[in-house]
């Protein structure tokens, strides 16, 4: 039954088209957390219109990017499998460490890596990597441009993760490592800054979540960003549940894995809108949720919260990685004009080898959704009680749709020669995990 459910998604995902749109994220203007309720601040001024900063000199930003090199590094040598990271390099814009694997087992395996994390922050790139028994295989981890964007990392100074190998015929466990920590040229001294910026809304027992604001999204109809943070000696999962959108039950999804002393940027995404009559993200005023905390390793509960209320007013908009020190402004969107600014042709203009930005992070998210669905499938393939799974499984499936929906409504022409390819890499790379998993 499992893997004729597997079979039947991974048949309706193999042809897709693609969607973009930009983005900008609006803070709540009050929160009603658990046991107190937030004043609601006083709007900024309205600022005076200013010219397009300049970006900083491309070859400024290359430097940088050279300058981050990472020693070859052996990180798994047992069971005759041995893996080894070679070095870090930007590939399409997203940054990849590259990974060879030996396989001198009888056995076919399957390599992955796990809460995995750059800078303290916990993304949800990673690497899945099959190899046949006796032989070799060259592969990557991949880190998304989207996601050390939305967590404010520039400069890459530190990997974290756990490496999973299992057979790939089974995936019965072969092995699970400590974790393993990489370290680039720049790691020594390197701080992180941190962007905790926003309306706190959950402080229990060392676990933060504060809530930095509403945003359109390039997929889902919309989502809302919050900061994570977990200052316990455990590994916990947070999510929320009984989401309401304007008085409405939501369908929604938000889901963060938190290592020890790690953080996260993460969206609570909302999808299916239109069916309780919003039709735009600016049409949200009111969101209301309860915050649920619980080991990741037992799934024993370590907190609910009471019900926590967000309220939203039109107008107002964050800046993404938003220092302590800025003050959310006062902006009110201009219609689309048929000239367009000089602002509006910096963001459309190709930057990155005829690529556009919000195209790219746009693929990066649709690639970052099927990642996510590919490891909860494997989770409900090993699973000794999938039927428990059935709720989690027919939301990927509602996501899904409506993620196929955003993608239709796309014209590829519009395309340029890099973009193109840039969207059949990637579409390789999804329909290879799915097919995997069909397997």
């Amino acid at each position: 039954m499992k893997k004729v459910l597997v079979c039947v998604f991974v048949a309706l995902i193999l042809v897709m088209s693609f969607g973009c749109s930009s983005e900008e994220i609006t803070p709540p203007t009050s929160v009603t957390p658990d046991k107190s309720v937030s004043e609601q601040p006083t709007p900024a001024p309205e600022q005076p219109t200013e010219p397009a900063p300049v970006p900083a000199p491309e070859e400024e930003t290359e430097a940088e990017k050279i300058a981050v090199t990472l020693e070859e590094t052996e990180i798994y040598n047992a069971n005759n499998i041995v893996v080894t990271a070679t070095k870090i390099e930007e590939v399409w814009g997203d940054i990849e460490v590259a990974i060879t694997v030996k396989n001198g087992s009888s056995q076919n395996i399957l390599v992955t890596t796990e809460m995995l994390s750059v800078n303290g922050y916990m993304v949800e790139s990673g690497m899945y990597c099959e190899v046949a028994a006796g032989k070799n295989a060259m592969d990557a981890i991949s880190l998304y441009y989207s996601d050390l964007s939305e967590a404010g990392i520039e400069t890459i100074a530190d990997i974290e993760f756990y490496l999973s190998i299992s057979d790939s015929d089974t995936y019965n466990d072969i092995d699970r490592t400590d974790l393993i920590k990489l370290s680039t040229s720049v790691a020594e001294g390197f701080i992180q800054p941190v962007d905790d910026s926003g309306e706190e809304i959950y402080n229990v027992s060392d676990v933060r979540v504060v809530c930095k604001g509403l945003k359109s999204d390039v997929i889902w109809d919309g989502a809302i960003v919050f900061f994570f943070e977990n200052n316990t000696s455990k590994t916990v999962s947070v999510y929320a549940e009984n989401v309401s959108v304007n008085d409405f039950m939501a369908e929604v999804s938000l889901w963060v894995d938190l290592r020890p002393g790690t953080k996260a940027v993460d969206g609570m995404y909302m999808y299916s809108l239109s069916d309780l009559g919003i039709d735009a993200v600016e049409d949200i005023e009111k969101v209301e949720l309860a915050i649920r905390v619980i080991n990741e390793a037992t799934w024993e509960d370590i907190d609910t919260s009471d019900p926590i209320v967000l309220t939203f007013a039109e107008g107002q908009t964050f800046t993404e990685n938003q220092t302590e020190s800025d003050e959310p402004s006062t902006v009110v969107d201009p219609p689309v004009a048929e000239e367009p600014s000089v602002q509006e042709s910096d963001e459309t203009e190709p930057t990155i080898s005829g690529v556009r930005p919000e195209f790219k992070e746009a693929m990066d998210s649709y690639e970052a959704f099927f990642d996510e669905y590919v490891e909860f499938m494997k989770t409900f393939s090993a699973s000794d009680n999938p039927i428990s799974m059935m709720t989690d499984y027919a939301k990927f499936m509602g996501q899904y749709v409506q993620t196929m929906a955003d993608f239709e409504a796309v014209n590829e022409q519009e395309m340029s020669t890099e973009e193109a390819l840039y969207y059949a890499e990637v579409s390789t790379r999804v329909s290879q995990k799915l097919l995997e998993i069909a397997q």
